[in-house]
C-alpha cells in the first residue's frame, strides 16, 4: 500500500532557449487510504463605491455576470460547493459606512444583481473605511443584527476592490464598537476566521491605491499606519494581491484572481516555489481531482520558453549553473505532510545567434550610433542588430551587425560604464546573459561582464550605465515587466 503521494516523473529538465514551450506530462498518486472529499467556499465580493472609483465600479456593473459564470465553471471543474455574497464600503463622512447587500447563498443570480448594483458617490478623503467593512465580515455580522452567512465547514474568501487604503486606526467612538479597529486588529480577526482576502488594487491620478500611504492620505480622526496594508493583509491570510490596475484590468484580474484562489484551495494542485514562479512555471489544469475509480491525475507542468534537448552553453561560470528549484505539491491550497515535490532544472542553452537586444523598460534597442554606444527607438537597421559570439570561457562577444565599423563590440570600462571598441581577446569584452524572469513575451536578461559578480547594463537617466545589479523586486505571481526593470533586456531573435 502507497503511504505518501508520489510523482512519475519525480525530476524535470528543461534548456532556456528563449523560444517555444516544454510541457512535460507529471502523474500524481494518491496513497490507498487517502479521502477526497467536496470543497466548500464562500465567496464575499467588497468594493470600495466612492466616487473616484466610478470606472472601476462601471466596468464591474457592466461585466457582472461574466464574473459570477467565470467563478461557477471553476468551481464546477474542481467539484466545489460555492456560496456568493455581496457588499460595499465608503467611509464616516457618508451616510453608509458598509452596507452587506447579499447574504451568502448558493443561487449566484442575487450576487450579479447586488455587484450591478455598486454605484461610486462621494467619499471625503482619499483613504477609506475598509477596515471597518473588513471586521464587519469577520465577526459575520451586517451591523444591523443579521449575518454575513459564513459556513462554518466552508473555505472563506473576501475579494477585495478599491483604490485607496485604510484609515488607521478607526476609533471607537466612529464605528460604535468596544474598540478602536487597526490593521492588526483586522488581520487578527481575519486569520482568526478562517478567511483568505485577495485584494484587487486600482491606481489612478490622484489615488494611489490599497497599498497607498495611510498617514498622508488619512481622515482626521486617523492618521497611523504604514503603506503596504493591503499586501499585508493578503500575505497574512493566505491570499493574493494584484497592485497598480487600470480600471480595465479590474474584471479580468477579479475572474483570474478568483479562479485561481477556488483552485489553490479545492483538489490537487501544482505550485512552482518562487525561484520558478518568476519563470512563469505552472501547472494544468490549476486543479484536480482524480477520477471516479482511480487515485491518479495527470498534469502538465508548463516551462514557457525552453526546450527538452538543446545545444548547453558553456558552464564554467556561476550564471550558467542550471537554476533548481521545485514545484511543489498542495492538497486544498495547502502542503503536504511530508512537502512533496517535483525537482525542476532549467538549464542554460546556447544563445550563440543574431539578435535586437531590447530594453524591457521602454522597448527600445541597443544601437551602434555615430557617437557611440546607446539605446534607441526601432529603425529596423543593421547598427541595432547584435550577435553573440561564444567564447570558451562561458560567456559572449556582442558584436555590433555594422560590419563597417571598427569598433563594433560592447565592452566595458572597469565597472564605470561601456563602450564601443574593437575587437579583442580581453575580459572587458566578454559577456554573460543571465535569465531573471519570464513574461508573456519571453525570456528576460541581465547581461554581466564575466567573472564580475552582480553588475549589469542598465539604461537609466536617458544613458547606458554599469552598476550594481538591483534584482526584479519579485513578490509572487506572474512576472510583469515595468519602468524599473531598466536591467532587463530581451534577446529578439532575427
Amino acid at each position: 500500500m502507497a503511504s505518501d503521494f508520489t510523482f512519475t516523473p519525480d525530476r524535470l529538465t528543461a534548456y532556456v532557449t528563449n523560444k517555444g514551450s516544454y510541457s512535460p506530462k507529471v502523474t500524481v498518486t494518491a496513497p490507498d487510504d487517502f479521502k477526497f472529499e467536496r470543497a466548500k467556499f464562500d465567496i464575499y465580493f467588497l468594493a470600495d463605491n466612492t466616487g473616484s472609483m466610478g470606472p472601476s465600479i462601471d466596468a464591474v456593473n457592466k461585466r457582472a455576470n461574466d464574473i459570477l459564470s467565470e467563478l461557477r465553471n471553476r468551481a464546477k471543474q474542481v467539484n466545489a460547493d460555492v456560496h456568493y455574497g455581496v457588499g460595499f464600503y465608503r467611509d464616516f463622512s457618508e451616510s453608509v459606512v458598509f452596507k452587506h447587500q447579499q447574504s451568502l447563498v448558493e443561487d449566484s443570480d442575487p450576487a450579479v444583481k447586488a455587484l450591478a448594483d455598486w454605484s461610486a458617490s462621494g467619499g471625503g478623503k482619499i483613504a477609506e473605511a475598509q477596515f471597518f467593512a473588513l471586521h464587519q465580515l469577520a465577526e459575520d455580522t451586517d451591523g444591523k443584527g443579521g449575518k454575513i452567512g459564513w459556513r462554518d465547514d466552508a473555505k472563506r474568501i473576501v475579494i477585495w476592490l478599491g483604490d485607496a487604503p485604510a484609515n488607521d486606526p478607526i476609533p471607537k467612538e466612529k464605528s460604535g464598537l468596544a474598540d478602536d479597529i487597526t490593521e492588526q486588529v483586522v488581520t487578527d480577526r481575519l486569520t482568526d476566521r478562517g478567511i483568505s482576502v485577495i485584494a484587487i488594487s486600482v491606481v489612478g491620478d490622484t489615488n494611489p491605491g490599497l497599498n497607498g500611504d495611510p498617514v498622508k492620505n488619512a481622515e482626521p480622526y486617523a492618521g497611523k499606519g504604514e503603506p503596504g496594508q493591503a499586501t499585508r493583509i493578503t500575505t497574512a491570510t493566505g491570499g493574493t494581491m494584484a497592485d497598480n490596475l487600470k480600471a480595465s484590468d479590474v474584471v479580468d484580474r477579479i475572474i483570474d484572481l478568483g479562479k485561481e484562489q477556488i483552485s489553490k484551495m479545492a483538489g490537487l494542485s501544482l505550485k512552482a516555489e518562487p525561484k520558478l514562479a518568476r519563470f512563469n512555471v505552472t501547472a494544468t489544469p490549476d486543479s484536480a481531482i482524480p477520477p471516479t475509480g482511480s487515485r491518479q491525475v495527470n498534469f502538465n507542468v508548463n516551462l514557457p520558453f525552453t526546450s527538452e534537448n538543446a545545444t548547453p552553453a558553456k558552464t564554467r561560470e556561476w550564471p550558467y549553473r542550471a537554476l533548481t528549484g521545485a514545484v511543489e505539491l498542495l492538497i486544498g491550497g495547502k502542503q503536504t505532510k511530508n512537502k512533496k515535490k517535483i525537482v525542476v532544472e532549467l538549464r542554460q542553452a546556447d544563445l550563440s545567434g543574431t539578435y535586437e537586444i531590447q530594453n524591457a523598460s521602454n522597448d527600445h534597442l541597443l544601437d551602434l550610433t555615430v557617437n557611440g554606444l546607446n539605446v534607441t527607438p526601432d529603425q529596423d537597421q543593421d547598427h541595432q542588430r547584435w550577435t553573440l559570439v561564444p567564447i570558451k570561457d562561458g560567456g559572449y562577444l556582442l558584436e555590433n551587425n555594422n560590419r563597417s565599423a571598427e569598433n563594433r563590440y560592447v565592452a566595458r570600462i572597469r565597472r564605470q560604464g561601456i563602450k564601443a571598441a574593437p575587437h579583442g581577446t580581453g575580459d572587458e569584452l566578454q559577456w554573460v546573459f543571465v535569465p531573471e524572469g519570464v513574461d508573456s513575451r519571453g525570456y528576460l536578461f541581465s547581461i554581466q561582464p564575466l567573472g564580475v559578480w552582480k553588475t549589469a547594463i542598465g539604461f537609466s537617466g536617458g544613458k547606458l550605465t554599469l552598476g550594481e545589479y538591483v534584482g526584479t523586486n519579485y513578490t509572487g505571481g506572474k512576472f510583469q515587466v515595468d519602468h524599473e526593470h531598466y536591467q532587463l533586456w530581451r534577446l529578439n531573435a532575427l
